[in-house]
């Protein structure tokens, strides 16, 4: 083996011992932040390392001016010590402009160096006003520079230049600074997950992550000229009990992504189910006769993730500056409401002399949450970590017959439901309300099915059924029609509060639908219909996909234990809603299609007509909507009319008029003999639908045909 080579296997070895060590510290206990720690040191020594070796080949003239005029600093992750075991490191190379012309010769060295024995540089080569003028357009590199670590060189030039930072590029516009992190921040969110409880998260990137704390620690920065947790504890801008919070989160988090690093043996920040289950099985977490060990390690993994994305949206939202122009106007157009809150444009607030009233009165809580329903905007973030802090202080009661009245209230507004019940959720009021939702928090539905936990699946539901107010199909219909949308939306907030026990969840949920009944003091008739609809909550997707719902014997079963045309309404808003809130792309028009049938069909017994009473008006507005979808010309109009009236109802108002008006496409296209076929294949069910367009006359016994070699092809 010549020299290189076996430099080269030396500086390897060296780099692996480096995850050996990291191997040996989490096996022996060590918490995910000391083993970053250890990781960070050993880089550092293998680092200044290299810079020795690379240095003994200059004479001392030329070491010493290189070392006065220039630097080897570590940035971004590497600067702030809590590497993984595969992360890039972070380096900037800066100089001086009297830099000696073997400063290129030394950083190429160096970086090659690194890159052989197995470490991936992140790294960059600048001036110290190249680097400044960088910072000021590149909000990427202007956050690395705010955790800065000299490792060689001329640590009085590093720091004249993170002061030089902090004054020319943070002080001087530090609104734009902030809204640069924070713009940054949500094109990753949105590349990544901008819902925290997703069930195979980024545990860098997605909501909740890492880089959740990163952001508030850049928008500290900029308020504070300070970024680490305990010097924001220090000076007031973080609560006791939030930076305690964080802390616990920030370990957990980076104990569980070097886990990740580790068992790939590559970067790997993506918490797989493969990997969920791996390690709850490697922590040995006793499962219960409700929960896998898989759900209850991912629990606790999301209630860490919450707490950070709570906390760094609270404090975030504390710390952003709006423009004066913006704050005048809010200032003219506020008004008082009910004599202690007061209405913006955007936001309700309260007096400050009123905020510790508010915060400890569950009905003046709710109460500011209805005004804020009424006058289309939000809570006051600063209000809502007031309120927040004091819930803990409060203790548990009764519901007063004014805090759930106020709460029905509440309820039966559509429009932003889903976002006001979410932040109830969020402060530690709903669950005061409702005690069945605290059992949901951060619950894990470990199945191919479900996208989202428990929670985050409950209020995209009641989203998803508002999102029905403006739909133009049958369901939107149903859902408008409604009179009593509070015991519909209350509903979707308990049909799946059952989970995690070991009794099946629908038996459980009709328990905790009657509790909540009784505390909300809900009349008895409306009472059963609300117990009715937490109960058998499956029992319409149940029959719709996986049954014969021409069979008369299963509509007169369905029908009876319906009971009343109201209670089936509910009860088929409430189907289509859970399915959409199960992840993208569930709902379908197949699923839509087959419920409405089930839909009619059972409207039809139970009220003596059909949903599709109102035919002829309704379908004025359908045709409308295709016409408007095909974008035809006058002349072509009347003819589409004609052909339209020929199409069942079921079709016209199951499918989307943009899907009719692809079919029209398709009959106008296509010659007397052709046959047009259509598939598409849905991941969520492992189905295929199959759209075949032809004409009758094609040939007898078209249909079973088709099906025939559909079940000799076992499909």
């Amino acid at each position: 083996m010549n020299v290189t080579a076996e430099r080269l296997v030396g500086l390897r070895k060296q780099v692996d011992s480096i995850r050996d060590l990291a191997r040996k510290r989490i096996s022996g206990g060590a918490n995910g932040l000391q083993v970053a720690s250890a990781i960070s040191q050993a880089t550092d020594a293998f680092l200044a390392a290299q810079i020795g070796e690379a240095l003994e080949a200059y004479p001392p003239k030329v070491r010493q001016a290189l070392f006065r005029s220039t630097a080897l600093v570590a940035v971004g992750g590497s600067g702030r010590g809590d590497p993984a075991p595969y992360s890039d490191v972070d380096l900037l190379f800066v100089s001086r402009r009297s830099a000696p012309p073997e400063f290129d010769q030394f950083v190429a060295r160096i970086v090659r160096d690194s890159w052989d024995a197995g470490l991936k540089l992140g790294h960059s080569v600048r001036t110290a006003d190249d680097a400044l003028r960088t910072a000021r357009h590149d909000p990427q590199f202007a956050t690395s520079l705010i955790d800065v670590r000299c490792l060689w060189g001329d640590a009085g030039f590093v720091a004249d230049l993170v002061r030089k930072f902090h004054r020319n590029v943070v002080q001087r516009r530090p609104r734009q600074f902030i809204e640069d992190c924070i713009f940054a921040r949500e094109v990753e969110r949105s590349q990544h997950g901008a819902a925290v409880l997703q069930l195979e998260p980024d545990i860098k990137r997605s909501f909740g992550g890492l880089r959740d704390l990163h952001l508030l620690r850049w928008v500290g920065f900029a308020r504070y000229a300070v970024s680490d947790v305990d010097s924001l504890k220090l000076l007031g801008a973080l609560s006791l009990e939030d930076a305690r919070r964080l802390v616990l989160a920030y370990e957990y988090l980076t104990s569980v992504r070097i886990n990740l690093h580790l068992s790939a043996g590559r970067p790997h920040d993506l918490l797989s189910r493969d990997d969920q289950l791996r390690i709850a099985d490697e922590r040995r977490i006793p499962g219960t006769a409700g929960q896998r060990p898989v759900e209850l390690f991912m629990q606790e993994y999301f209630a860490h993730s919450l707490a950070i994305a709570d906390i760094s949206s609270r404090f975030v939202a504390r710390h952003r500056q709006h423009p004066l122009l913006r704050r005048v106007v809010d200032f003219v157009m506020s008004y008082r409401v009910k004599e202690i809150y007061i209405v913006g444009p955007q936001t309700v607030t309260v007096a400050a002399r009123h905020r510790e009233a508010v915060s400890q009165s569950i009905e003046k809580i709710l109460q500011l949450y209805l005004i804020a329903s009424e006058h289309g905007v939000l809570p006051e973030p600063t209000l809502l970590e007031s309120i927040k802090q004091s819930q803990g202080a409060v203790a548990e009661a009764g519901l007063s017959t004014e805090a759930a009245k106020l709460f029905l209230e509440l309820l039966e507004r559509p429009g932003q439901l889903s976002t006001l019940l979410r932040s109830l959720f969020d402060i530690g009021v709903l669950e005061r309300v409702l005690p069945a939702m605290k059992h949901t928090r951060c619950l894990l539905q470990f199945n191919q099915y479900h996208s989202y936990t428990v929670d985050e699946h409950t209020f995209r539901a009641v989203g998803a059924a508002e999102a029905f107010e403006h739909d133009t199909g049958p369901v939107g219909r149903a859902y408008r029609e409604i009179h009593h949308k509070e015991l519909l939306h209350l509903a979707l907030l308990l049909h799946d509060a059952g989970k995690g026990y070991e009794e099946d969840h629908s038996e459980v949920g009709k328990r905790l639908a009657e509790d909540a009944a009784v505390r909300l003091g809900i009349p008895e008739h409306q009472r059963d219909l609300l117990v009715f609809l937490v109960h058998r909550h499956l029992l319409m997707a149940t029959l719709a996909f996986r049954r014969d719902i021409s069979d008369t014997e299963l509509l007169l079963n369905f029908n009876h234990e319906v009971g009343s045309p109201d209670a089936l309404q509910m009860l088929y808003v409430l189907t289509a809603a859970d399915i959409t809130a199960v992840g993208p792309g569930v709902w379908n028009d197949w699923k839509a299609e087959l419920l409405t049938i089930l839909y009619d069909r059972a409207m039809i017994w139970l009220s003596g007509k059909s949903h599709l009473f109102a035919e002829q008006l309704r379908l004025q507005d359908v045709v409308a909507d295709v016409l408007r979808c095909a974008n035809v010309s006058g002349e072509e109009e009347q003819a589409v009319r004609d052909r339209l009236q020929l199409a069942p109802p079921h079709y016209l108002f199951a499918a989307r008029p943009e899907r009719i008006a692809q079919d029209l496409a398709v009959i106008q296209r296509r010659g007397p003999e052709d046959i047009e076929v259509e598939a598409n294949y849905d991941p969520e069910t492992a189905t295929i639908e199959y759209r075949v367009i032809t004409s009758e006359g094609i040939g007898v016994g078209f249909f079973h045909k088709l099906t025939g070699v559909l079940s000799a092809k076992r499909m």
